[in-house]
């Protein structure tokens, strides 16, 4: 059994109030290195105003989670940790807000 999972990539689409998909590019091996992505649903159980789930599309995220199997996904990254880094404009934004 995996005891965590360490993820960094973008992030994607909401799929549901704490459900996000987490892009991480992969190379697939052999002589032409082409590069594929992997789309990885994360399932946040912390504040649904958390960064991680309020952030636009595209910002990077490293996630430390563990596996699980959820009825409505299959296989999900539950996260325990997660740090997102917002791009520069939307990081102006929410220091603004006072967010």
């Amino acid at each position: 059994m995996l005891a965590s999972v360490f993820l960094s990539g973008r992030l994607g689409e909401k799929v549901a109030p704490n459900v996000r998909i987490v892009e991480v590019d992969g190379l697939r091996p052999g002589p032409t290195g082409v590069f594929v992505t992997h789309k990885i649903p994360v399932i946040a159980h912390r504040s649904l105003s958390a960064t991680f789930l309020c952030a636009k599309e595209g910002a990077f995220v490293i996630v430390k989670g563990r596996l699980e199997v959820v009825e409505e996904f299959g296989l999900v990254v539950a996260a325990e940790l997660e740090e997102t880094f917002l791009l520069p404009k939307d990081a102006k934004r929410i220091t603004e807000s006072g967010e």
